[in-house]
């Protein structure tokens, strides 16, 4: 850091060596894991020459990434919003690194987190977020040490369904940035429990212990009992578990209501992306027309202690409200399902009905 020694700013500006909190932002909950990136696999796409293995923040990091002028880019969120949003925060994280021995000016701390939003061939909202600046607000320093870096951003409430949205670490200029656990989540300050509404009854309850769920349950593990229910598109196993189906009629339920959905889950792989995962579903269909299709990405939720777990059961729920316009008949449907091959483990599942008590 030569270049800076002179300087009296260097000085008042490190003056005070702790670190600063990243406060959240007020009644903000985690709602899902959109994106993790652990650089320990170089996909089939991949140039080897982006990954290195020469500083590693932890015991279990096997590369991180190299982002310079001459790769510019590193791999990131490039996708479709499907749902509008509303009441959203992104926290983006991840770890940094600068070998001292390129440090010649400070252009060689370049480098910066972008977050776009795109709709056709213009782009909605640019924003830059420099890693010299999240050094500053957290009086932290990434010179021959491994820093994890985060920040927190609202989501601007004009997004619409079908916009692109990107983000991604960017390097245009500057010698070698080191980066790992590049990780986006998605938090929202929208309460999970509607108010003024109180439990009806419930509708159903499945522990999955029954011999007639033998096909789609294990003994692996469980929440209580001996069986959970285990599900995979993987040859000789379900997609499918046990929920519950049957119309609005017979389930007691009136337009306006909410059903809960309350589970235990579990899984013992690593989650990427927050579309490659199991489905809590729920769907409402009139005359073998769907009227709504909803699927709460289970594994994407699968959180402890501010990381994915593994291994470990965790306690979800799911509120979905039932339309002013539904019908007595309209053919409700709340099952887990999923598509993929990695088993996902589900236990103790039961659908509560709420109503208004206005």
């Amino acid at each position: 850091m030569l270049w800076a020694c002179d300087s009296e700013e260097y000085y008042s500006d490190t003056e005070v060596t702790f670190p600063k909190e990243v406060p959240a932002p007020e009644g903000v909950r985690f709602k899902y894991l959109m994106f993790e990136n652990d650089f320990n696999a170089i996909p089939k796409d991949g140039n080897p020459n982006d990954y290195s293995t020469k500083f590693l923040h932890s015991e279990s990091a096997r590369r991180s990434f190299v982002l310079s002028n001459k790769r510019k880019f590193a791999p990131g969120v490039n996708g479709i919003i499907t749902k509008p949003k509303e009441n959203e925060w992104y926290k983006i994280s991840f770890y940094c690194y600068k070998p001292s021995a390129t440090v010649n000016s400070p252009e060689d701390l370049k480098g910066t987190t972008v977050i776009s939003f795109e709709r056709g061939d213009s782009v909605l909202h640019y924003n830059s977020f420099p890693i010299t600046e999240l050094l500053k607000k957290q009086n932290l320093h990434i010179v021959d040490k491994w820093q994890k870096l985060h920040f927190w951003y609202e989501v601007p409430s004009n997004i619409q369904t079908g916009d692109r949205l990107k983000i991604y670490q960017w390097n245009p200029y500057g010698g070698a940035v080191y980066f790992d656990d590049f990780i986006v989540e998605v938090w929202t300050t929208k309460p999970q429990e509607p108010k003024g509404y109180t439990l009806n009854h419930i509708l159903t309850e499945q522990n999955y212990e029954t011999s007639d769920l033998v096909h789609q349950t294990t003994k692996e593990t469980a929440v209580r009992g001996m069986f959970s229910c285990v599900l995979s598109n993987a040859p000789g196993k379900a997609q499918y578990g046990k929920g519950y189906k049957g119309t609005l009629a017979e389930a007691e339920i009136l337009p306006g209501d909410y059903v809960r959905v309350t589970f235990a889950a579990l899984k013992k792989h690593k989650v990427r992306l927050y579309s490659k995962s199991s489905k809590m579903v729920v769907s409402l269909q009139r005359n073998q027309q769907q009227l709504f299709w909803d699927g709460l990405p289970i594994e994407a939720r699968i959180r402890k202690d501010g990381k994915q777990a593994y291994g470990n059961w965790v306690n979800l729920e799911f509120w979905k409200q039932i339309p002013l316009d539904s019908k007595p008949g309209d053919f409700l449907q709340i099952y887990p399902w999923n598509s993929l091959s990695t088993p996902i483990y589900i236990d103790d599942l039961k659908v509560e009905v709420w109503r208004s008590g206005l």
